[in-house]
């Protein structure tokens, strides 16, 4: 079987890693897949990935593809074209155009919502972009209900398979009853509205009288703004930006609780790494998140999205008792098997290999 991938670009988190990491699994079971970015540089370290060479205006693109696209399917015919992320969904069906025997067409879903929910012409927009697609994958049933509610017309071709990380390098990582004074607690992700870090800053101010630190691994517009959040409210020299890191792995490794407070959120790769390396998780009652994380709070605890005074009340509660910080991080991590790359691999296979049999 043959399947290429379609993304905007593998720089960054998200579908930007997950992608990789299931096609690297299906490398290793004998799939000839392949993955197009539509930007130079990228491979995550991986074979078959082909890059445009250079940035090119947008509607130069779907031209790109099409070539490219052509030139695969000369070698040998391919199966599914699998597209992720707005620019691949919209360009990478129109480039499919342009071969004899045209392949199954599916996409991935990445969230419960976008900007374009918010525009006049929104909801036309997303219906034309999903028309054409055999199977619409969501990340989370979260991810599904919204887009029935969305775009109605796209009920019939919805599935759901979780997203999956690879959970690999977080097996060597133990964890035991830690009486240390200060408490380490860390985030992941684009530093942007939609993660809602402040709230997690104002949580923690209120309890400047205990022992803790906060680290912020990633990038984004709100940076600047989020370090003055935290000099104002007097916890500067506590909250730490590390700015992008390739490999988290020693973060999760010397942190003891994860925060996630975001608006939204499909699903949250980086809070099932967590999950993997022995974190609690504190995080936001979304879709998505509340599916990862569950509602039983015995493998962390959901938190309203706009509650500060919530928040340090279960920050507190975490940072007096190391021993509930490691019996919740024990419990996460069996539970993030739920939610591993090869159980997401297979799935995303199975439904290749029934769309190839229609």
């Amino acid at each position: 079987m043959k399947v290429v991938h379609i993304i905007n670009r593998l720089i960054g988190g998200g579908a930007e890693v997950m992608v990789p990491q299931i096609h690297r699994e299906h490398l290793a079971a004998g799939v000839d897949s392949w993955i197009l970015s539509m930007e130079t540089g990228d491979d995550r370290g991986t074979e078959k990935v082909v890059s445009f060479g250079e940035r090119l205006p947008r509607w130069k693109e779907p031209f790109r593809l099409r070539k490219l696209l052509r030139g695969m399917a000369e070698e040998s015919p391919i199966d599914v074209v699998h597209t992720h992320l707005t620019q691949s969904q919209m360009f990478g069906k129109y480039a499919v155009r342009g071969l004899k025997n045209r392949p199954a067409l599916v996409t991935t879903e990445h969230d419960t919502s976008n900007r374009r929910r918010e525009l006049p012409g929104g909801r036309i927009f997303d219906r034309c972009l999903y028309r054409g697609y055999d199977r619409i994958i969501c990340i989370s049933d979260g991810v599904k209900e919204s887009m029935e509610d969305w775009v109605p017309q796209t009920a019939g071709k919805l599935t759901t398979i979780a997203n999956g990380v690879d959970l690999r390098p977080f097996d060597a990582l133990n964890r035991s009853v830690d009486l240390k004074e200060t408490v380490q607690f860390l985030s992941v992700g684009r530093v942007i509205p939609k993660k809602n870090f402040g709230l997690a800053i104002r949580a923690l101010a209120g309890l400047a009288d205990l022992d803790w630190t906060y680290t912020i691994v990633g990038t984004g517009e709100q940076t600047g703004e989020l370090e003055e959040l935290a000099k104002s409210h007097g916890v500067g020299d506590r909250v730490r930006f590390a700015g992008y890191c390739e490999d988290v792995v020693p973060y999760y490794a010397s942190s003891d609780v994860f925060l996630l407070p975001s608006l939204w959120e499909g699903f949250g790769l980086v809070a099932a790494e967590a999950m993997g390396a022995g974190l609690p998780v504190l995080a936001s009652d979304v879709p998505g998140l509340a599916e990862l994380v569950g509602r039983a709070g015995d493998t962390g605890v959901l938190l309203p999205v706009d509650d500060v005074g919530a928040w340090t009340e279960a920050i507190a509660a975490i940072l007096k008792s190391p021993q509930d910080r490691v019996r919740l991080g024990e419990a996460a991590r069996v539970r993030a098997r739920n939610f591993s790359v090869e159980h997401t691999a297979a799935s995303y296979l199975n439904l290749y290999e029934e769309l190839k049999s229609e």
